[in-house]
């Protein structure tokens, strides 16, 4: 990884997952049962999973324009672990997702803001403070992508005001003939 990468893993005192709102998803967090609160059925998922899950890992390197997310259990230490779990059916996210063309300052700010809540760790690089970022990210809640369709209409009426000034420039100049 390259000096401008900032990654962190979801992983809270309380094995919760996150909604990271830049890829509008739910993130597993490290799953750790000596976390739960004691109980027989705790005890006993401590006995069957002694060791900690790790969380999804966020990352962005802010000189190359990359963000990511990717499954930490697909990292060799864990092998053992991931094939433990594949074993008893249950379906892993895919090993890295990447984002093309991320809003850098949209995915630190909440990259900080899960760290600062507690609700993840920094893995590598140093993360800015949220507060630092508010202004150029889009902290809100609702971030959409903008859909094909969208993206075909906006185009559209991109050329169609291109045409309707083009035209306007040919009557203009038709009129100033007669």
């Amino acid at each position: 990884m390259s000096k401008s990468t900032i990654e962190i893993e979801i992983a809270s005192n309380a094995n919760a997952s996150l909604h990271f709102y830049p890829t509008d998803s739910r993130l597993r967090g490290r799953f750790d049962a000596r976390l739960l609160p004691t109980s027989h059925s705790s005890a006993v998922l401590a006995q069957s999973w002694p060791e900690v899950i790790p969380g999804q890992a966020v990352g962005v390197d802010a000189v190359k324009g990359e963000a990511w997310v990717r499954d930490r259990l697909y990292e060799p230490q864990f092998q053992a672990l991931r094939r433990k779990i594949e074993k008893l059916g249950f379906v892993l996210p895919p090993e890295r997702v990447d984002f093309n063309k991320p809003h850098v300052a949209t995915w630190l700010f909440w990259m900080s803001r899960a760290v600062e809540s507690g609700a993840a760790v920094s893995l590598t690089g140093q993360l800015p403070e949220a507060d630092t970022l508010r202004d150029e990210a889009k902290t809100s809640r609702f971030i959409q992508q903008e859909s094909a369709a969208e993206n075909a209409l906006r185009q559209l009426a991109a050329q169609n005001a291109a045409l309707v000034g083009a035209i306007e420039q040919l009557v203009k100049q038709l009129a100033a003939r007669n």
